[in-house]
């Protein structure tokens, strides 16, 4: 890791701010993306917010949706029937 950031020109002191940054542009990156196609954003609070409310997710999503609306979600091709 070091090697990669004195590679970037980036001191070790100074990673974490490098890294907030980099999260930040991938963020918005993201949900700009995520608006252009008309899909709705929420930020949550924390991870353990994620971990309650994710097996609900997993519940709702298994029986309502198909193979291919998952996977159109996670933007992989459909393969033809």
């Amino acid at each position: 890791m070091r090697r990669s950031l004195s590679q970037a020109g980036i001191r070790l002191k100074a990673f974490g701010a490098h890294a907030d940054a980099v999260t930040e542009r991938i963020k918005a990156a993201s949900i700009k993306k995520a608006r252009t196609l008309g899909r709705e954003v929420r930020c949550l609070e924390s991870a353990r917010t994620l971990a309650t409310l994710m097996p609900r997710l997993v519940r709702h999503g298994m029986p309502t949706f198909s193979s291919p609306d998952g996977m159109r979600f996670l933007g992989l091709k459909i393969p033809a029937a």
